[in-house]
């Protein structure tokens, strides 16, 4: 190589040119690495407080991109750019990374958490046994939440009509049941608020009560006229059959009918009448009843 060439060669070295991403003039030494996250405030925050997140990396020349990234329930987006990102932090939405590029490559951090204080969500109750139960039996009732720091408190209701009352406390309640109360809630609470449950319903069996038996007339029956009898019943599951019975002036009974309606074709003053209700659980009778009869003329 005579003595120009050389001096033209060193200088090609001396400048460092490197072809990459056709930006000359420029060494590419590395790529990104070491990159990491930083969190302003370092410590925990309260549920939808702002915090800001600094990306950093070692790379020559400096990374001239930044990408961040958060991840929810297994589900990456991207929510940002620049070495800096400003958001608002949820119970669901702690967890963030970010991307640091320049011309020889990229490099991601690792995942940081984001620590979240925040009130209890999610209650709910499960009850044992799930099925169906018998009036007076005694279930356990348990409830669930999420919070941050975890609940703390935990106090129960049964609720009749528009009426709550309170049960007790703690993450499980033993308790009867009837078919007047079988309606519960609990109620959770921590250092940042509290939450109440939906409202659970045992459902609960009883054979039939408050039987009664209701006239289609509101007044006196004409003698010898019709009347259609109703059997009404307080069931669960609900009636599964009927019957009626008339009693005359010997109190001898007799079954009439079978049905939930009872037709008496010709009424008299002298009879009197009553059902039974019947389920897989029991049976109910109504009183006896004793028709107002007008007389004609």
């Amino acid at each position: 190589m005579k003595g120009a060439e050389r001096l033209i060669f060193l200088g090609w070295l001396l400048t460092g040119t490197l072809c990459q991403g056709g930006v000359e003039g420029t060494v590419c030494t590395n790529p990104p690495r070491n990159t990491s996250v930083s969190v302003i405030p370092s410590g925990e925050v309260l549920e939808g407080s702002s915090v800001t997140l600094t990306c950093s990396s070692d790379a020559n020349p400096p990374g001239n991109s930044y990408r961040w990234y958060s991840v929810r329930a297994g589900d990456t987006r991207s929510t940002g750019y620049g070495p800096v990102l400003r958001t608002k932090i949820w119970a669901d939405n702690t967890l963030f990374y970010c991307e640091a590029k320049n011309m020889c490559g990229a490099h991601n951090s690792t995942i940081t958490k984001v620590t979240v204080w925040y009130g209890p969500k999610t209650m709910s109750v499960s009850v044992t046994p799930s099925g169906p139960v018998f009036d007076g039996a005694m279930v356990n009732l348990t409830c669930s939440s999420n919070g941050n720091p975890p609940v703390s408190s935990f106090t129960w209701y049964s609720v009749k009509g528009d009426q709550a009352t309170r049960l007790g406390v703690g993450t499980r309640l033993e308790t009867s049941v009837s078919a007047e109360v079988h309606q519960f809630y609990c109620e959770g609470r921590n250092d940042h608020g509290g939450q109440n449950s939906t409202l659970i319903e045992v459902v609960v069996q009883y054979p039939p009560r408050n039987t009664s038996v209701s006239v289609n007339s509101s007044g006196p029956v004409l003698k010898d006229s019709s009347v259609t009898l109703t059997c009404i019943s307080d069931a669960n599951p609900p009636v599964s059959s009927y019957n009626w019975y008339s009693v005359d002036e010997s109190e001898t009974r007799s079954v009439i009918g079978v049905e939930q309606m009872y037709t008496v074709a010709n009424v008299n003053g002298n009879t009197q009448y009553f059902c039974i209700a019947k389920n897989q659980h029991g049976s109910d009778n109504s009183t006896t009843l004793q028709l107002d009869i007008q007389c004609t003329f």
